[in-house]
């Protein structure tokens, strides 16, 4: 699996300047977005926001619409408005659609993911999850992982 330039040029800065693996960075995308900066996902299960009023007041939105927009995933590595925000982005939600801002905030939670978890299964069903979990020695997002492992091996950086 190979990819453009417009993708490839910024993900390799990135993880080089977080210390992280471009491969698996490529692997979570393609299993996130298929490696579309475009896609978005409403998440109305999640329960979580971060603090609403400073963020809708800085992005210049509404408090409905900073709730709804922490409640999407965005762009390449889907990353949930809510996270990008406790990560500390700071900008309107709709910026993680841009490849450059997605692709340091989705590293920055790896990097925080590899820091807390270490194992890099962990870090894969966790970025998905939330936290590794396990049922005996399967994750519950086991499918998730494998997806991503599959897609490891045949990314070409």
């Amino acid at each position: 699996m190979e990819i453009g330039a417009t993708i490839r040029i910024p993900l390799l800065q990135v993880c080089s300047d977080l210390g992280q693996d471009p491969k698996l960075m490529i692997a979570i995308f393609y299993a996130e977005s298929a490696l579309d900066p475009f896609a978005v996902r409403f998440e109305p299960a999640f329960r979580s926001t971060w603090e609403i009023e400073s963020n809708a007041a800085e992005s210049l939105v509404s408090r409905e619409t900073e709730r709804i927009c922490q409640h999407i995933s965005w762009g390449l590595g889907q990353i949930l408005g809510a996270t990008a925000r406790r990560l500390g982005f700071r900008k309107k939600l709709t910026h993680l659609l841009n490849v450059e801002p997605n692709i340091y905030w989705s590293t920055v939670l790896v990097k925080q993911l590899t820091e807390r978890f270490g194992v890099r299964d962990d870090v894969i069903a966790a970025y998905n999850a939330g936290r590794p979990n396990k049922t005996g020695d399967v994750y519950v997002n086991q499918a998730y992982v494998d997806k991503v492992n599959e897609a490891y091996r045949k990314v070409v950086v």
